[in-house]
């Protein structure tokens, strides 16, 4: 049985030209300054009038090439996918885009002289994705998608080195939420731009429990002491210093309260500064053999607490604390 058809008729004077570049471009084209406008639905042989106008000088149309709906099988992840894939065409290129309302979509041009060369690019929205594990997901099927489309996978390096990156930076923010026990919503991973840092660091700290050495160098230490208390004796020798911190962060327009436990290491007083109890305790330079500080962070005060106490007499784990860099090579 023929399906009913929809009928469009109208009158322009720019409906040649428009149509002769849809076809050299393969963009959609709008029309405009219609007339005579009619829609009618055809069906068994008869004809209903849907609608009759004269519609005037404003009104537009725009028109499109039809899209093929190509029906593409993958293997991702050990098993066989079968994904949905869009192809248009204008004069010089084929044009082939999975489906663009997902997270993350691949889009290929291919010039009709040469049918061997692919210009693939991937774009990625993240507000588009369900959840955070909704967008991982489709990232993989997009990896899995470009390494099917061609054996020479080496020049794609780059494009699938850039969506790795993608997926260990998605996957660190899905851990990080899932241990501070809130939800994410996809929306922000798009609005609100967090540094690599910030991310790296949470996820050390809280998921993998890990403490981390700063980069920076102290070089001085301010206190209040009491009147009795004679630091003189300190000049040359090594501290141990225990300086807990509260901070209250924000990620991903979520609220955060972090309890630090920050070991000063390596420090060696070379002067102090004192006037009655402020004492401004001055450390060593020593560009071979620096002071640095260490640290872990903690969601619940109490066991940074417990953490600060322990610290005071072990020092081994923040002494020998690596930085953020080596813990992102340690995990490659």
């Amino acid at each position: 049985m023929k399906k009913p058809s929809l009928v469009i008729s109208f009158s322009s004077n720019d409906f040649y030209s428009a149509l002769k570049e849809l076809k050299e471009t393969g963009q959609p084209q709008e029309i405009s300054n219609l007339s005579n406008l009619i829609v009618r639905l055809e069906n068994a042989g008869s004809s209903i009038k849907l609608s009759e106008d004269s519609i005037g000088e404003n009104s537009s149309l725009v028109i499109g090439k039809p899209v093929k709906t190509i029906s593409y099988s993958i293997e991702n992840k050990g098993k066989v996918q079968k994904i949905d894939l869009y192809l248009t065409e204008n004069k010089k290129e084929y044009i082939v885009n999975s489906n663009t309302h997902l997270p993350v979509w691949l889009e290929i041009i291919c010039n009709k002289s040469d049918l061997k060369h692919l210009n693939i690019t991937c774009h990625w929205d993240y507000s588009l994705g369900k959840s955070i594990k909704d967008i991982i997901r489709q990232f993989y099927t997009i990896s899995s998608l470009i390494k099917s489309l061609t054996d020479d996978v080496n020049s794609l390096t780059p494009l699938l080195n850039s969506l790795s990156t993608q997926v260990v930076r998605l996957t660190r923010i899905e851990a990080i939420q899932n241990q501070c026990h809130f939800r994410i919503k996809t929306n922000n991973l798009k609005d609100i731009s967090e540094s690599e840092l910030k991310i790296d660091k949470l996820y050390w700290f809280l998921v993998k429990d890990k403490k981390i050495r700063d980069t920076a160098k102290p070089t001085s230490l301010k206190c209040i002491l009491d009147k009795d208390n004679n630091l003189d004796k300190a000049i040359g020798q090594q501290l141990h210093v225990v300086l807990p911190q509260k901070k209250v962060i924000s990620f991903y327009g979520k609220s955060i309260d972090l309890f630090y436990v920050n070991v000063l290491c390596n420090v060696i007083v070379s002067s102090i500064d004192r006037k009655d109890e402020q004492a401004n305790i001055l450390f060593k330079d020593s560009e071979s053999d620096p002071a640095y500080i260490s640290y872990s962070v903690f969601l619940n005060q109490d066991e940074a607490e417990k953490e600060a106490t322990k610290a005071t007499t072990e020092f081994t784990d923040y002494t020998n604390a690596l930085t953020i860099e080596q813990l992102n090579v340690s995990a490659q």
